[in-house]
């Protein structure tokens, strides 16, 4: 017989499987209830032994992902451990499939009989079948049928106790979500994600009735991005996967638009196995839209201050335009997510603001400048980082203006950072404004053409610039057929 024995002691699972291989048993051993499971999925045993208690994945969460699992479940899965709380743990153990639980230490003669006698009962199809002390416990010979009717009715009693108090809570609840108006409604759904219930507040909301949503809901879905994450959510839910609150958005009925934010709870069975989906949506339309105003405002001033020190300085102009457009594509190309580059876009518009501290005449300076001039000129990310880390941005802008004259090599400014010191944004944003400074045209020097500016940045890829961005940056120029904004 091969069995497979879970457990985080490691003399327990050494001294088991010693024991288990006495009797001929071919044994694996798991430290966890999750790489048991990987083990088992890899190559299904005959019989499952596991601790309760365990990291990662614990004997219970272990045993109801083995029943769970159409190719595991059949397998017999016994309980053994020194954690034992009482009865609480045994119906546990029995409500998630387990054929026993078994409390630690257990005589070693006594063990092998059990473990065989598992085995034994599911090859025969007889696991739910009473055990040998079961039976006795039930037997006529060592009960009355007087006592046994006796605790029968007890215990029928108790049942249809509990049996009204869950009508009588689910009654309660209706009535709640039936009479609940305004922003919220309620819904369920089963395990195949087809609606089986809407409170009526739904009608007030989108303006359909609960029929009219049950049937068509996918229909009234906008081609919002925001909806295309809501396929993943239900999945997961239906997978027992907590999750946070998300978003979707709908047509109404009236032709406008409305945006929900859904939380949902996974419903199990005694078997652990998710059977429904409850979940509660949020008619968040109006806190949404004043997002989006404060939004619109925000860049508009963004804008306003980088037009503002670009008129200062007219061989720049558009300069922090044009690498926000670069610094954007570069993010996208590397994957980042929607908000992170809505940040970079925010900060690569006002890189150069503390340009503002800089005299003109040093800003238009047709010649070199002199190493006094320079050192005014390197503190602009200073004090462009001074102007903004006021600012209650919910991305990185300060650390982005104050980091993009940083090079991975340390031989940047103004702290000489290095590698990984250096945040993600500035990286990219060093390499869009170094893209687009070379092909731009100064004062002091022609614009250099687009090839000149690539080999720039391969040529100090990974010393000066971060390898990933560069690659990207060069993809959308070489590959991608990429221009830089007028």
């Amino acid at each position: 017989m091969k069995i497979l024995v879970a457990d985080d002691n490691e003399d327990a699972r050494v001294l088991l499987k010693e024991l288990l291989q006495t009797y001929g048993n071919n044994v694996e051993l798991a430290e966890d209830g999750e790489q048991a499971l990987a083990l088992a999925r890899q190559s299904p045993p005959d019989l499952i032994i596991s601790d309760a208690l365990m990291p990662n994945l614990d004997g219970f969460a272990f045993c109801r992902a083995v029943k769970s699992d159409d190719t595991l479940r059949h397998i017999p899965f016994i309980f053994y451990s020194s954690t034992y709380t009482g009865e609480n743990d045994l119906e546990l153990g029995q409500a998630l499939g387990a054929s026993r639980y078994l409390v630690k230490p257990m005589g070693p003669q006594q063990l092998i009989e059990t473990i065989n006698d598992v085995y034994e009962r599911a090859r025969r199809g007889l696991e739910n079948v009473p055990d040998s002390a079961l039976a006795d416990e039930l037997s006529l010979n060592h009960m009355h049928k007087e006592v046994l009717a006796e605790k029968l009715q007890k215990k029928i009693g108790e049942l249809q106790a509990e049996r009204d108090a869950l009508y009588g809570s689910e009654e309660k609840y209706r009535r709640l979500v039936e009479t609940i108006q305004g922003e919220y409604f309620f819904y369920s759904h089963g395990a195949d994600g087809v609606f089986t219930y809407l409170s009526p507040s739904i009608e007030a909301i989108t303006g359909y009735t609960e029929e009219e949503f049950l049937t068509h809901y996918s229909e009234y879905l906008t081609d919002n991005a925001v909806n295309l994450e809501v396929e993943r959510h239900t999945q997961n839910s239906i997978r027992g996967i907590e999750q946070p609150a998300y978003e979707l958005e709908l047509h109404r009925r009236d032709g406008s638009v409305c945006r929900l934010e859904v939380k949902e709870t996974p419903v199990y069975d005694a078997r652990g196995m998710v059977v429904a989906v409850e979940g509660i949506a949020h008619d968040v339309t109006e806190r949404v839209r004043n997002a989006e105003r404060l939004e619109a405002a925000l860049v508009q001033t963004i804008q306003t201050v980088a037009m503002t020190v670009e008129k200062r300085d007219p061989y720049t102009a558009d300069h922090q335009r044009r690498v926000a457009e670069l610094a954007v594509a570069i993010a996208t190309k590397l994957g980042c997510d929607r908000d992170r580059i809505h940040g970079i876009r925010m900060g690569a518009q006002i890189h150069d603001i503390g340009n503002s501290y800089v005299p003109a005449e040093i800003l238009s300076r047709p010649g070199p400048l002199t190493g006094p001039e320079f050192e005014i000129v390197k503190h602009h990310s200073e004090v462009g980082n001074e102007i903004i880390r006021g600012v209650d941005f919910q991305w990185p802008v300060a650390e982005m203006i104050l980091q993009h004259h940083e090079r991975l090599d340390g031989s940047g400014y103004p702290a000489g950072l290095c590698g990984d010191e250096i945040i993600l944004e500035a990286r990219i944003l060093a390499v869009a404004d170094t893209v687009e400074a070379m092909t731009s045209h100064r004062p002091y020097r022609p614009a250099f053409d687009i090839q000149a500016a690539l080999e720039e940045i391969k040529t100090h890829r990974g010393q000066r610039y971060d390898e990933q961005v560069v690659d990207a940056c060069v993809v959308l120029f070489e590959q991608d057929g990429y221009r830089l904004p007028d």
